[in-house]
């Protein structure tokens, strides 16, 4: 076997086939590490490209999808049975009933099968995560891929994601995968699906196999087959669970949210976009500087917290973030279902008023939390605060915050955009007002994209996304502009200020032409 420390180059110099040897390698924890230094590769080239210009879909051949999706069936299976990897003192495989035997002490074992078991089982569960995750990237990079992961006819990658949350949110796995590591599990017997307490572990399964679905459905026939008639009816029962019944904890509210978005992405329909409603408020009601205030001192080397604690306290403020942009994606779904009934011999705002389907956004409180966001984005900060969400780090978990937070304002400020075609001036507030915070935001925004591309340590952690931000940015001043001009009533006053930071904008090599249309627009 290769050692894992040397995966990472091993993979880079040959993908296809080292990735190949190290996948079907016969020590778990090569299999493991292979999955992991793929996916990160395979990440790195679909941002920044190969060394040697070959798309990333070149590296993913149809041989090479069928290993993955075999050897994520041989994963799952072991993490259902791992003592069949393990054998009891007279050279049976030990089973869980062995197991639970012995800890009750109705049995007598050899402790060194019990640990041998459990090593089993952690390392078995971090296999499957690992290709669950690999199985995702490698879609999200190809469409041959996507197709081929959905086939069931060909492989059971859709059958072992569906069983992989509905083992995920099993009260027992939970329970016995948690075992081994101590951790006190309080899991409701009532109704594990929808209850805040949730078992570290198996959440973190259910969430990854549901976002591997999420990164599929798009337009994917064969993925709403398999959920319209491929579940078994305790999945089925689960889907329907865990996206009407909204989950209060934040893990769980993600895999809900996954799983809206996987419904919405098959089949976009106002049955499925009522159906999100209640886990998109949900999440809605997380504002993003009140949360980065919060998780900020447990950042901190002066937290008093136990490590346990603090990091289960950390990853529940980055579900929550993940979930805040995760709806912002599905809402802006949603307007996209509801424009699809418009009036076409309408303008998109009379369309919209008259289109009785829009009330699922106007009269479900969805756009005051809107608003509620926006209004804690664009609101002055603490200058502290605002310095150490976008400076560049070496710690893990803020950069995973950073990037969190950032992905979150572009899903915001999406979605707002979108909103400003449709709703009059009057639902966002007054058009000089709207304007001037717009405009502020926007010139904040390219300071920040100016300092990051000339920092010495390399660019900001939310580099790409902050150009994100201020193409909708641009577009949303072009918009309230627009509308301004219509009413009959301008009150917009453009500022010799104003005018010089669209002018740069315009010659910033980073925007998009359609950004470029937009500020030609606005200056005239």
């Amino acid at each position: 076997s290769q050692n894992a420390s040397n995966l990472p180059s091993l993979l880079e110099n040959n993908i296809p086939q080292h990735l190949a040897v190290c996948l079907a390698d016969e020590e778990i924890h090569v299999r493991t590490a292979a999955a992991a230094a793929a996916r990160n590769i395979l990440l790195q080239m679909s941002v920044h490209g190969s060394d040697n210009g070959a798309s990333v879909g070149a590296y993913l051949t149809a041989d090479l999808c069928a290993l993955l999706a075999t050897k994520l069936s041989e994963a799952f299976t072991l993490l259902l049975s791992p003592g069949s990897d393990v054998t009891q003192s007279n050279g049976q495989p030990l089973t869980e009933a062995h197991l639970q035997a012995i800890s009750m002490g109705s049995l007598a074992g050899d402790q060194e099968e019990v640990e041998a078991f459990e090593t089993m089982r952690d390392a078995a569960f971090a296999n499957v995560i690992e290709f669950i995750q690999l199985v995702g990237v490698v879609a999200d990079c190809s469409e041959d891929a996507t197709m081929y992961f959905s086939d069931v006819s060909k492989c059971a990658v859709l059958p072992v994601l569906a069983s992989a949350i509905e083992i995920g949110l099993d009260a027992n796995f939970c329970a016995t995968l948690n075992r081994s590591r101590g951790l006190e599990l309080s899991v409701s017997s009532a109704n594990v699906h929808t209850q805040s307490a949730s078992a570290v572990g198996g959440d973190q399964l259910a969430s990854v196999a549901a976002e591997t679905l999420h990164l599929i459905a798009r337009e994917n026939e064969l993925l709403a087959a398999f959920l319209s008639t491929g579940l078994t009816p305790s999945q089925q029962q689960l889907l329907n669970d865990i996206t009407v019944n909204t989950p209060t904890s934040p893990s769980l509210l993600l895999v809900s949210l996954y799983l809206l978005s996987a419904l919405l992405g098959t089949s976009p329909t106002m049955d499925n976009a009522s159906r999100s409603v209640g886990s998109i408020s949900r999440a809605l009601g997380t504002l993003p500087f009140a949360e980065w205030r919060k998780v900020l001192p447990l950042l901190t080397e002066g937290c008093d917290m136990t490590e346990e604690v603090r990091k289960a306290s950390v990853q529940q403020s980055l579900d929550r973030f993940r979930a805040l942009q995760l709806a912002s994606d599905i809402l802006g779904e949603m307007i996209g279902v509801v424009c699809q009934s418009h009036d076409d011999s309408l303008e998109d705002e009379e369309a919209f008023a008259a289109n009785p389907n829009s009330s699922v956004i106007i009269t479900t409180g969805l756009l005051t939390q809107l608003l509620a966001i926006l209004t804690d984005i664009f609101s002055p900060q603490d200058p502290v605060l605002q310095k150490a969400l976008r400076e560049v780090t070496d710690n893990a978990e803020v950069s995973a915050i950073q990037h969190a937070f950032a992905s979150v304002e572009v899903g915001i400020f999406g979605v707002v955009s979108s909103l400003l075609h449709l709703l009059p001036m009057a639902a966002m507030g007054p058009t000089s007002v709207v304007w001037r915070t717009c405009v502020t935001v926007l010139t904040a925004r390219h300071e920040l994209v100016s300092e990051s591309i000339g920092c010495p340590e390399g660019p900001l952690p939310s580099h790409a996304q902050l150009i994100l931000q201020i193409e909708s940015l641009t577009e949303m001043c072009w918009t309230v502009l627009r509308k301004d001009g219509a009413s009959g009533h301008p009150s917009v006053e453009l500022q010799p200020s104003d005018l010089d930071l669209f002018t740069r904008i315009a010659w910033e090599g980073y925007v998009s032409t359609a950004t470029i249309v937009f500020v030609v627009s606005v200056v005239g």
